[in-house]
């Protein structure tokens, strides 16, 4: 788009004009938008990197192109979020929408592991990964004093074998004995722990 822009504007002579009456803007924000493109394919992540850029292509296409092309663009852009274009049909499935439901959807799934605490005894180990800070805001919400032990997860043989000494229950949510296993190498399963029981798949 930035290129497309370039091209137009030398064309029209739009940038040579921009550039003897606003040279610190129009180079400044050159750089940035190269600078991170080049990063990017460099060291490429998720799409999400790139988004500090849009403000600068913003500036330069408000620079270089005529109007009401920047006002298209702007409208185009701001749409994106909440709209796709699937073989050819217009629909309301953007990501914008998609973040929304996945966190009533991750809410819910909080609801059913909190509302499950009552079949699990009061001194148990409940290994929750990722789950854990939404766990503990939610309990802090609902002002649940909760006598479990709620952890990321068990650090070493040591710490497992002090659980195990206690004869504490030990639990862990979905997913979480997997990942226990590839991140401290400590299979939760072998050591006697159970599946939580109330969630649902994600």
């Amino acid at each position: 788009m930035v290129g497309l822009a370039l091209v137009h504007s030398m064309a029209k002579g739009r940038l040579a004009g921009q550039l003897r009456r606003q040279p610190k803007i129009v180079i400044a924000a050159g750089l940035v938008v190269v600078t991170y493109v080049a990063i990017f394919v460099r060291l490429p992540f998720e799409p999400a990197y790139l988004l500090p850029i849009v403000p600068f292509l913003m500036i330069l296409i408000a620079l270089l192109l005529p109007h009401p092309i920047p006002v298209l663009v702007s409208f185009v852009l701001a749409s994106s979020a909440f709209v796709e274009v699937r073989g050819g049909q217009l629909r309301w499935t953007g990501p914008a929408l998609q973040e929304f439901r996945d966190r009533i959807q991750a809410i819910r799934r909080v609801d059913a592991t909190i509302a499950a605490m009552a079949g699990i005894p009061e001194n148990a180990v409940i290994v929750a990964g990722w789950k854990l800070p939404q766990i503990r805001h939610a309990l802090r919400l609902r002002a649940i004093a909760d006598g479990r032990t709620w952890i990321y997860l068990v650090r070493d043989d040591d710490e497992l074998a002090g659980y195990l000494a206690e004869k504490r229950p030990l639990y862990f949510l979905q997913k979480m004995d997997a990942y226990q296993k590839a991140v401290h190498g400590i299979d939760l399963r072998s050591a006697g722990a159970l599946p939580y029981p109330g969630e649902t798949a994600r």
